[in-house]
């Protein structure tokens, strides 16, 4: 029984690495990076938060490639940060104020409510944080937008077609459609494949 048992693992032919990476799919290799827990959570696993925040722990990482779990989960943060951005500016304008007038028929003074329209102190908080999320994400927005086009086996300066009047309004709606699609199964110019499975079909992964 002992034999058989060997016999039939050794056909199987699976190893522990193999089951850490969404056994029984063969996993392509990965390429060795100086951080080792990076390489864990771009290659599987990992929480939502580590993935809406692994593009800032790749902040000047233009080589490469992204999967499609981590451009969206990023998106998703940019997302969630500025709709409270925005709530907080519109919580803190407009202040509601009571002006008096003379009324010169007769009947004296009269109050009414109005809107000033001025921001208060909590809409420039929301204007404040707004600015510094923008500030903060420009450059590892461009570094996750050329890996993610890595992934799809494209060049990083297709990005700058964006820039161009109209031509750039067409193509990012091309580059969008893009974004949805799956990497290059396997490894492509750029490096592995970042899921590390080339059977993978889910929509976000």
């Amino acid at each position: 029984a002992i034999a058989e048992t060997m016999r039939f693992a050794s056909r199987i032919n699976f190893s522990l690495d193999q089951i850490k990476y969404n056994y029984p799919h063969e996993p392509v290799p990965p390429e060795k990076t100086a951080d080792g827990h990076l390489r864990d959570l771009t290659w599987g696993g990992g929480t939502m938060v580590e993935w809406m925040l692994l593009p800032f722990r790749r902040y000047f990482d233009f080589s490469g490639r992204s999967r499609r779990m981590e451009y969206w989960s990023f998106h998703l943060l940019g997302l969630i940060v500025s709709a409270i951005a925005f709530t907080l500016i519109v919580a803190g304008s407009g202040d509601q104020v009571r002006t008096a007038n003379y009324d010169s028929s007769g009947d004296g003074y009269s109050t009414h409510a109005s809107f000033t329209g001025d921001l208060g102190t909590v809409s420039w908080i929301g204007l404040a944080l707004l600015f510094i999320w923008a500030l903060a994400t420009f450059i590892p927005s461009l570094a996750l937008t050329v890996r993610r086009l890595h992934d799809r086996d494209k060049s990083g300066l297709y990005m700058l077609l964006a820039f161009i009047p109209l031509i750039g309004l067409i193509f990012s709606v091309i580059m969008l459609i893009n974004f949805f699609m799956s990497g290059t199964p396997g490894p492509n110019r750029y490096g592995a494949d970042p899921k590390g499975i080339a059977t993978d079909t889910s929509v976000f992964s």
